[in-house]
């Protein structure tokens, strides 16, 4: 009964008995976040701002298919989504 007194307890404040994740696949994970997030990150900001060549928001907005609404969000998505990645927003490692 102690035993699982003291599980029940760890659970409500949301303890791990999980096995931990190996150094190398918390790493390599990081760098892939981390890769995906800066490349995200430059297309949206070509999208945005106009960076890298790209056309810049308010031709991305009149270009779009779905309206003004719809390019806004994809271009600010895609920016702030890939800043996101970088950072680590809702992400473990």
């Amino acid at each position: 009964p102690v035993k699982r007194s003291n599980r029940l307890v760890r659970m409500a404040l949301h303890f791990d008995d999980s096995p931990k994740t190996s150094p190398a696949i918390a790493w390599s994970l990081l760098l892939l976040r981390v890769f995906v997030g800066v490349i995200l990150m430059a297309h949206g900001a070509q999208k945005v701002f106009g960076w890298f060549g790209g056309p810049g928001l308010g031709a991305v907005i009149q270009s779009m298919a779905g309206g003004p609404v719809i390019g806004f969000l994809v271009s600010i998505g895609e920016f702030f989504g890939g800043l996101g990645l970088v950072v680590g927003v809702l992400s473990r490692f």
